[in-house]
């Protein structure tokens, strides 16, 4: 990963909290949770991110493309 975000200190620990709940890092949590946010927004507003989007490498896959909705 390039960019490793800061959280604030409530996002971390309420992060730190699920990871205990699902016993697991919290890097694999916090990739879990924004892969489902991703899934649900991309389902609710199709298109919405790809019109956006100004990384075209990577359409094949991704969870915005209209093509692999999950």
């Amino acid at each position: 990963m390039a960019y490793t975000p800061e959280l604030s200190s409530q996002a971390s620990a309420i992060l730190r909290r699920l990871a205990w709940f699902y016993g697991q890092p919290m890097t694999k949590t916090l990739e879990q949770i924004v892969i489902e946010f991703a899934k649900q927004r991309a389902q609710k507003r199709p298109g919405a991110v790809c019109s956006k989007c100004r990384d075209n490498s990577r359409c094949e896959g991704c969870v915005f493309g209209s093509q692999n909705q999950f």
